[in-house]
């Protein structure tokens, strides 16, 4: 049988190449809009750290304007995280 490299989310049902996230959200950041934006926030807030620390990688190659956004969609998203946890 081929591997395709699908992994389980922890997160649902869905399966995802593992470099799904990080694409995706460096796409939707170019993109702009605030759909984008607030999608972005959302799926980095459901993240785990090796997500995290892949998406990071990412923005940084395309310079500091978009690691500084990540940054701050990543606080944003954990805490909107946390706040539907309570």
């Amino acid at each position: 049988m081929i591997s395709l490299g699908f992994r389980r989310q922890r997160h649902g049902p869905y399966r995802t190449l593992p470099y799904a996230l990080p694409m995706l959200a460096i796409t939707k950041l170019r993109d702009g809009g605030l759909q984008n934006f607030a999608d972005v926030s959302f799926l980095l807030g459901l993240a785990d750290d090796g997500e995290l620390a892949a998406v990071r990688s990412l923005a940084a190659d395309d310079g500091p304007e978009l690691a500084e956004d990540i940054e701050n969609l990543i606080a944003i998203g954990k805490l909107e995280a946390e706040m539907r946890r309570r």
